[in-house]
């Protein structure tokens, strides 16, 4: 083990003192240890998945930026609000009872801004819900540019009207619909927090779907601070992901009516927060920001438009390179390798290395304590993943391989 340790050493040394680009590194299972080193490297880390099956209108890296600004009078239309956040957004979304009028003049709009319209289409509010002559009619309507749409069909929610075997049976029968008149549209199935324990009873099958939403508000207590929503984040990864390509329709409230305060910096940390945690959740690749007063309902005002602070905060986090302002061309389902920048890094001490806690999931697993945070070594990782990785450093980075 000793001669293997010394070997690996030397191989290192010799690459970084040649200038070599990457060295592909063999790990071994060493001792964990809380002592402290004399030298401690941090590095970049990145996330690979080769071989990925992307699914309709899905980027290969990185997150599309999506918006919903039908309820706030204040927003003006697409081009408006672009301006005024001083970001580009690739979805805009609009909130429709099947049966309404087809809102021509604001699909325009949005090609006209190239991004792609998000339609959530409600049950109509009289007559049989479930009426597939009025779905026909309208996906007619979106198919007349045969440009990006995605149509969320009847999200479900803690009031929910259905049965699951109705619900999934008329899901299935609008795929197919689409699939033949309007094949520009990705189908998406849709519950908020409420109903994610539940979902799957309403689960319409793999091959009737494009994409899975989850709705998840980040409401603000009194105090002026929010509860965590990573492991609800993660239980929609670690359970939907395998089927489809996940996005999120969020808001962050910088109001709370209990006080009757508005906390405008708080807010603004947590959307940054927020849209950074994303680099941990590689199958979300859309996030739809609700962007309304909320008062009247819920008790709060979700609007990143009404202050300097929380509208440079969105800029902020929208503007890092990872978020997308326009749709993927290809619409069909295609093959490729995934690479998703992490926003923890890597620590190399003594010539091992050790991956945030936060960074990486892992169960059951030991950890060890270094600068005042928790970290896997990573051949537990490796173990657990079944992944190989590769380091860089001159780039300063480490590249963890996942199957």
């Amino acid at each position: 083990m000793r001669k293997l340790i010394l070997c690996l050493v030397f191989l290192l040394l010799f690459a970084v003192g040649c200038g070599a680009a990457a060295v592909y590194v063999p790990v071994t299972s060493p001792a964990l240890t809380t002592s402290p080193e004399p030298e401690i490297v941090y590095l970049e880390l990145f996330l690979e998945r080769p071989n990925q099956v992307l699914g309709k209108y899905e980027p290969s890296n990185g997150v599309l930026l999506g918006v919903y600004i039908g309820s706030d009078p204040t927003a003006g239309n697409i081009p408006t609000f672009n301006a005024t956040t001083g970001v580009d957004h690739a979805i805009f979304a609009h909130v429709m009872h099947l049966g309404d009028d087809f809102p021509l003049r604001w699909v325009l709009e949005n090609i006209a801004a190239s991004a792609a319209p998000f339609i959530t289409l409600l049950p109509p509010p009289e007559g049989a819900p479930l009426n597939l002559e009025l779905l026909e009619s309208f996906a007619h309507d979106i198919a007349l540019f045969n440009a990006p749409a995605f149509v969320q069909l009847f999200p479900l929610s803690s009031a929910t009207i259905f049965n699951p075997s109705d619900y999934t049976a008329f899901f299935q029968q609008a795929y197919a619909l689409f699939a033949e008149i309007a094949p520009n549209v990705a189908l998406v199935w849709g519950f908020d927090g409420h109903m994610l324990a539940q979902a799957s009873h309403f689960y319409p099958g793999y091959n009737s779907l494009h994409w899975i939403n989850l709705t998840l508000y980040n409401e603000i207590c009194p105090e002026g601070y929010f509860q965590d929503i990573t492991g609800t984040l993660k239980f929609f990864e670690e359970n939907f992901g395998n089927i489809a390509p996940l996005m999120l329709t969020t808001a962050v409230a910088s109001y709370s009516m209990t006080s009757n305060r508005h906390f405008p910096a708080q807010a603004g940390v947590k959307i940054e927060n927020l849209y950074e945690s994303l680099a941990n959740f590689p199958r979300i690749g859309a996030i739809i920001y609700q962007n309304y007063n909320d008062r009247a309902g819920r008790g709060a005002d979700f609007r990143i438009n009404t202050s300097t602070m929380l509208t440079t905060a969105y800029r902020n986090a929208a503007q890092r390179p990872r978020f997308l302002s326009q749709i993927p061309a290809d619409a069909t389902a295609r093959v490729e390798t995934t690479t998703q920048a992490s926003p923890h890094r890597v620590v190399s001490r003594d010539f091992r290395f050790y991956i945030p806690t936060a960074a990486i999931y892992l169960d059951n697993t030991p950890q060890v304590h270094i600068n005042g945070q928790f970290y896997h070594a990573l051949p537990y990782v490796l173990e657990a993943k079944n992944a190989d990785f590769f380091v860089n450093f001159q780039a300063g980075t480490i590249t963890l391989q996942l199957p």
